[in-house]
């Protein structure tokens, strides 16, 4: 049966229905935008290397080929927003969005289904889709697959799981192939966001058993695709990153490393629904981490409980599957996108509320149906359903207030957790992003005493001491951390960064090499590799670092700056301005780079544009000597001598020991014939530094111009004394004994 063209007043409500759903969710999630990167967001995002370089698919593909499309988003947003969390919670809101209004049209394509259509209560059918979207949108249980960025992995993949639902919907009741077309399209990427999208196949098998009157006639097709999906599962399951030498293909397939006996897990996933359901139903006590006890025994009254109500449940929707079709997909639907997590399959961590958002799809059908089944009256149905709404709206706005505040929330996760060692941590880590040094250092010790095998604490202990400033105490916690996975790269990073704050380079490069060999895409490592032979004068192979630093992240500043600044000292100035100007380019209008770009153009002639780029970043930094002494050194060469003097002296007052402003200061004393005020500057600058040969030989030039060839002379070998190289010394001084010898 083909569908009626939408009318005007059908397009009304839909439009009418996305707006309210944009004005609604933007209201319970604004206060969601600002907030920071926490738990995993930091592993995955914040300090995930592997995708800051948007072209390059293969080392963003091999990171996690079962989340190759949510990693890939990961990537587009670093592309366009950097580190900034506001447009990953952007991105996800719009997803979340986006999720939301199809469960609205997955709603009203189930009632023109043969199975619905004439049912008694098919004229509810606009109202219960119109309320399952808002229920899906307003429930503060999806706060954690949407404020929670790294879990844009779960919405994601339930935007594109309804997506193709719909899609098959749409072509089996319009019976149009096209639509069959883009449901495949659709479900290519949909495996590569998160493995939850495995049920797929027997999701649409459960949309034919329970809306079709009949199966297609090419029924052997849809046994093909199913059997294309599983495959693919499987095959790239195979690729997980779980995967190790030692473990066979079954033990990759359904189970996790560090998770329970597969038996044990499943006895404790019999509570762990059971919590699910009290969430759907009356969500609080959220909690981002729970502590939840393992069952070993269906003995356990507890566990013995929760099976008996799953059963009834599982009962239930077979009772209902005639007379109310739709509360009766809406079980099977909770049971089957749960099947993966919540089964005998073990993960390491037994349950998550993020886990519910698919399933949330099936509560926020049932959920309309069961009010107006319940509630004879229309008008009470729909303001009962209202209450819910604006309810839930506000259970989600407070969630997300939590949310907001990174302490307030593992405090809150501490209180509900007191017994787990990774809540304490991460309130540790909230501490630390705001500078509180003690008190993280307190939560990491707790957590200690609750896991003394929970060396992660131990490594941010030697952080926190770092950032307080003991580097000494710092040290002695990192070297504890180097043969522990997950934190031996960085705490080998971060030693190699403490040493060559310690001028010690050896050990600096030492520690920075071992870093990049652990973790080959270790931007840090490279960065402090490429500064450590930056410092040494090495500038070749600090070139090669800063160049590998870019290969994984294109837009990283602090490389294109240091490039800028090795190619200067090589003297290769058009290599310089090219990394310079890539540095603006990106938005990089530092007063350093700015004065540096200055620098580069006094010593290539292009004065004027010295001029202006100094006075650029002394609007940015009015007190920094260095970029005075580069504007100074342009006004000099333009013949600005009164502005390029008092540039000097400014440089000086802020910098009273900057030997090359107070040797430019003589110098441009000299230019104005000032000889009395040349000679003390120049002076006054080998008091600061006695080796600081340019000086000797300006005093030297400016002995000469005045006669006094046997001073000038005492000057010029001074220089050939400390600069052997020194051509223009050396010449001066050939011309000045043979003149003596004519």
């Amino acid at each position: 049966m083909k569908l009626r063209p939408l009318s005007l007043s059908s397009i009304q409500r839909h439009a009418f229905v996305f707006l309210l759903i944009c004005v609604l969710g933007g209201i319970i999630y604004s206060n969601s935008f600002a907030v920071d990167y926490q738990w995993d967001d930091t592993e995955w995002i914040e300090n995930n290397y592997e995708i800051r370089n948007i072209a390059n698919l293969d080392l963003i593909w091999k990171q996690s080929e079962l989340r190759f499309i949510t990693h890939l988003t990961f990537a587009l947003n670093y592309y366009f927003h950097g580190l900034r969390t506001f447009g990953y919670h952007l991105v996800n809101w719009i997803i979340h969005l986006g999720g939301s209004l199809l469960v609205y049209f997955l709603v009203l394509f189930l009632f023109k289904t043969p199975a619905l259509r004439n049912v008694s209560y098919a004229s509810h059918g606009v109202r219960t889709a119109f309320f399952g979207s808002l229920i899906f949108l307003t429930h503060p249980i999806q706060t954690q697959a949407v404020t929670y960025l790294v879990q844009r992995a779960t919405s994601l993949a339930t935007l594109l799981y309804l997506a193709v639902l719909i899609l098959y919907l749409k072509a089996r009741i319009e019976r149009k192939k096209l639509y069959y077309g883009m449901a495949v399209l659709i479900a290519a990427p949909t495996v590569l966001t998160k493995p939850i999208v495995g049920t797929l196949p027997i999701a649409l098998l459960l949309l034919e058993v329970f809306f079709m009157r009949s199966w297609p006639k090419k029924w052997y097709l849809f046994v093909l695709a199913l059997s294309f999906f599983g495959l693919l599962g499987g095959i790239l399951t195979a690729l997980s990153p779980y995967r190790t030498s030692d473990m066979p293909f079954s033990a990759i397939f359904f189970r996790e490393p560090g998770s329970p006996d597969r038996w044990e897990y499943f006895l404790t996933q019999l509570n762990v629904l059971r919590t699910y359901l009290r969430l759907l139903v009356l969500p609080v006590r959220q909690n981002l981490d729970y502590d939840y006890p393992i069952s070993y025994t269906l003995l356990d009254w507890k566990t013995f409980l929760s099976f008996v109500l799953l059963l009834e449940i599982f009962l239930l929707g077979f009772l209902l599957y005639k007379k109310q079709r739709l509360i009766s997909f809406g079980i099977f639907w909770f049971f089957l996108t749960l099947s993966l997590e919540s089964s005998i399959f073990p993960l390491k961590d037994v349950i998550f509320e993020h886990r519910l958002y698919l399933p949330m799809v099936g509560f926020a059908i049932v959920l309309p149906r069961m009010v107006d089944a319940m509630v004879p009256s229309e008008k009470k149905a729909f303001m009962v359903l209202c209450v819910i709404v604006v309810v839930f709206s506000v259970m989600t706005y407070k969630r997300n207030s939590l949310w907001a505040d990174g302490v307030a929330l593992w405090q809150d996760t501490v209180q509900k957790s007191p017994h787990k060692a990774r809540p304490y941590n991460h309130l540790g880590l909230s501490y630390l992003r705001l500078g509180k040094f003690d008190q993280a250092i307190a939560c990491f010790q707790k957590s200690l005493e609750i896991d003394p095998n929970y060396h992660i604490a131990l490594h941010n202990i030697g952080i926190s001491y770092e950032m307080k400033g003991d580097k000494d105490q710092a040290i002695a916690y990192y070297e504890q951390t180097l043969d522990k996975p997950f934190t031996a790269a960085d705490a080998l990073k971060r030693l190699g960064n403490i040493y060559l704050e310690k001028e010690d380079y050896g050990r600096a490069l030492e520690y920075s090499r071992r870093a990049v060999e652990m973790y080959r895409f270790f931007i840090e490592g490279y960065m402090n590799l490429a500064l450590v032979y930056q410092r040494t004068r090495d500038f070749k192979q600090a070139i090669e670092n800063y160049k590998t630093v870019l290969k994984l992240d294109p837009r990283h500043i602090s490389a294109y700056n240091g490039l800028g600044y090795s190619f200067t000292e090589l003297r290769m100035y058009d290599q310089a301005l090219f990394y310079y100007q890539k540095v603006l380019s990106l938005g990089g209008w530092s007063p350093q780079t700015l004065s540096n770009l200055a620098f580069v153009y006094n010593q290539i002639g292009y004065y004027d544009l010295a001029v202006y780029y100094a006075e650029r970043a002394k609007e940015i930094d009015p007190n920094n000597a260095e970029i005075y002494n580069n504007l100074g050194v342009a006004q000099a060469q333009t013949g600005k001598y009164l502005s390029a003097v008092e540039s000097f002296k400014k440089a000086l007052d802020l910098n009273p020991k900057y030997v090359e402003a107070c040797n430019n200061l003589g110098a441009a004393y000299g230019s104005q014939g000032d000889t009395e005020n040349e000679t003390k500057y120049y002076k006054k600058a080998l008091e600061i530094n006695p080796q600081y040969s340019e000086a000797y030989y300006n005093l030297g030039y400016s002995y000469e111009e005045r006669g006094k060839i046997k001073d000038a002379v005492g000057c010029y070998r001074k220089v050939l004394e400390l600069s052997p190289l020194h051509s223009s010394a050396r010449s001066r001084l050939s011309g000045l004994e043979k003149k003596k010898e004519g």
